[in-house]
């Protein structure tokens, strides 16, 4: 279960804007704290512990009706299945992670078991930008 949690500032702590005549605005009002809970898990808070978003609540409204649209799409059949399996090798994706973290120094060197793809993905950071 997905739970939206949320704190207003009280309207005296409130801070007015505008110029020669500050008022509250609708937006200044949703001045507050919110946070996230996914399955008992905070998302929006730091793990040492500590507080929630401290932002306009109005701002995580705008934002969960702009992915809103995207989020109630049907999941491809394809990806459920791959999701629902057991493909997950981790032992695999660490060597492969270590394997083109150390892409420059191998073909430096002219290993034979260079990852070439890597090497090809990561000279474009080698190479300046063109001249503007």
């Amino acid at each position: 279960m997905i739970r939206f949690r949320f704190g207003l500032t009280p309207v005296h702590d409130i801070q007015p804007w505008g110029g020669d005549t500050p008022s509250p605005s609708w937006f200044s009002l949703t001045d507050g704290w919110y946070d996230i809970e996914a399955d008992g898990r905070h998302l929006f808070r730091h793990p040492a512990g500590g507080t929630s978003v401290d932002y306009y609540v109005v701002r995580l409204w705008e934002d969960v009706l702009d992915a809103l649209p995207q989020a109630l799409e049907p999941v491809p059949a394809d990806l459920v299945a791959f999701m629902a399996g057991d493909h997950t090798d981790l032992p695999h994706l660490r060597h492969e992670q270590r394997d083109r973290a150390s892409w420059l120094g191998r073909a430096l060197e002219r290993a034979c078991d260079t990852d070439w793809a890597a090497v090809r993905a990561g000279v474009s950071l080698l190479v300046p930008p063109p001249p503007p």
